[in-house]
């Protein structure tokens, strides 16, 4: 592999908006890592065009406002005779005094209209869009609003209207308890597990794998807060975690914390610290973390950690037998989650050894592997290979007929002999 073949092939990529299928698995892997740098790229320059439009407006307006004061300035009474301009070269070149105003002017409102960009940084506004991507991944909460036989509408604080669609296969769970459709309710709050499948400001769709549901009854519509984007790492930023989302290859991750700035901040984070958070104890919702500098990270993308003392996970797996164990958080709704070592898998069932026992883990379309530290590949996984003896932790539902956890996240770490 060399650097002229990767060139090829990644111009190849991006005009076929795939990956050639004679790539080898070791250029697969690069090309993948390189692509999701181009999607932070495209998503930078997204919102840097954002913010130069919504700033040109006002830049215009000191324009023209400060060039109608200049005018009036500089073309004295007509009863006034001039007295006669001893310039030389550079009254020459500029025209006149009130030409040379008219440069500064200019250049003033250049600045101007730079600074109006610029100052926002470290942290810049964001479209939905840039927050959200379609395939992703996403566990997002808020309060439903509006039920259908196929639907829910939830009113989420980060994004405003989600449209949450159901399927058979949809696992509804509350606490201990599997739940129906007919738990869904306005006014409940709701933990949605899913795959983004339209990403566009204020037309936000997520196919739910799961949606756990909170027991401290009705709560009120949440307010749609703005969104910025970490650009630049300073020093002291924490907060509590709001929204996880994860690329479809597993490679990028984004956090959305509430810092307590008065918006909440879109973090671009590395694939090890997202696989540590979610592989953690604690449910990624509502966990603190920290932002921390890595300066071995493209710039844009942060590593994080979760600050200790936040709130621990409740439950545990679930023993064989009984309803799911949950990552209780007293009011925060939480997913299934199980953690232990693979020691069998059949297909679409993976056996896994837990602290009280087997526990079924069912494997869908829909659910998403990270390989964490098991020194495994997605190819490696994609083309059979089985995983057993390693360790795992698994988030998802559950399905009550199969007395099985339905697994809508998976991380996988070392050999459990490691």
């Amino acid at each position: 592999m060399t650097p002229d073949r990767l060139d090829q092939l990644l111009d190849e990529t991006l005009a076929a908006g795939a990956i050639p299928p004679e790539a080898t698995p070791d250029e697969r892997a690069h090309l993948e890592e390189m692509l999701a740098g181009v999607a932070a790229l495209r998503r930078a320059a997204e919102a840097v065009h954002v913010e130069a439009d919504a700033a040109m407006p006002v830049a215009r307006a000191r324009f023209q406002r400060h060039i109608a004061a200049s005018g009036s300035s500089a073309h004295p009474p007509a009863s006034t005779r001039p007295a006669k301009s001893r310039t030389g070269f550079l009254g020459g070149l500029f025209g006149s005094v009130g030409a040379l105003r008219l440069s500064a002017s200019v250049a003033a409102i250049g600045l101007i209209a730079i600074a109006a960009i610029l100052i926002a940084q470290p942290f810049s506004g964001v479209e939905t869009a840039s927050a959200l991507s379609v395939d992703d991944y996403v566990q997002v909460q808020g309060v439903v609003s509006e039920t259908a036989d196929n639907y829910v509408t939830v009113q989420s604080s980060e994004f405003g209207k989600l449209r949450i669609g159901l399927s058979a296969g949809t696992s509804i769970v509350d606490n201990d308890t599997v739940r129906d459709r007919s738990a869904l309710r306005p006014g409940y709050t709701v933990l949605v597990s899913g795959v983004v499948r339209d990403a566009r400001k204020k037309d936000i769709r997520i196919d739910a794998n799961t949606l756990a549901l909170a027991s401290n009854g009705p709560d009120a519509m949440p307010t749609t807060v703005p969104l910025k984007e970490l650009r630049d790492f300073e020093e002291g930023i924490e907060g509590t975690v709001t929204v996880l989302a994860i690329a479809p290859d597993g490679r990028g991750a984004r956090i959305l914390i509430d810092a307590g700035r008065g918006a909440q901040l879109v973090v671009n984070v590395d694939r090890a610290s997202a696989e540590n958070f979610v592989g953690g104890a604690g449910s990624p919702l509502g966990s603190r973390v920290r932002i921390i500098r890595d300066d071995s990270l493209p710039r844009g993308v942060f590593r994080f950690e979760t600050i200790a003392g936040s709130p621990p996970a409740g439950g545990g797996p679930p023993p064989p037998g009984s309803g799911p164990g949950m990552d209780g958080h007293g009011e925060h709704p939480s997913l299934v989650r199980i953690e232990g070592v693979i020691t069998a898998r059949e297909k679409d069932r993976v056996t896994v050894e837990t602290g009280r026992g087997p526990v079924t883990v069912l494997l869908r379309s829909h659910t998403r592997i990270l390989a964490g530290r098991s020194g495994l590949t997605l190819e490696n996984l994609r083309a059979g290979e089985t995983a057993v003896g390693h360790n795992v932790t698994i988030r998802g539902g559950f399905d009550e007929r199969q007395d099985a956890v339905i697994a809508d996240l998976i991380v996988l770490g070392p050999l459990a002999n490691q």
